[in-house]
């Protein structure tokens, strides 16, 4: 199986942010499908690329985490009930 064959077959985590992350790099002005250069993820003394909507979900997963940390941390404390 060649790179091409494996990437096909492969499910992407991030599909589920696609059109968002779309729509985040459209109000950047950048192209979502402009491939960028990245690290391997495993640290291999290789790079591989990937698109930019990728990065641009990766970013949205990490505010949706953020405001969800903040809502959780301004929700009061109940203390548990004594039997």
């Amino acid at each position: 199986m060649n790179a091409q064959e494996y990437k096909a077959a492969t499910p992407n985590p991030l599909a589920a942010y696609e059109r968002a992350a779309r729509l985040y790099c459209a109000k950047l002005g950048l192209d979502p499908d402009d491939e960028i250069e990245a690290p391997h993820p495993l640290g291999f003394a290789v790079s591989y690329t990937r698109p930019q909507w990728e990065f641009a979900a990766e970013k949205l997963i990490d505010l949706s985490q953020m405001l969800t940390a903040l809502r959780e941390a301004q929700s009061p404390i109940v203390p548990p009930k004594a039997n």
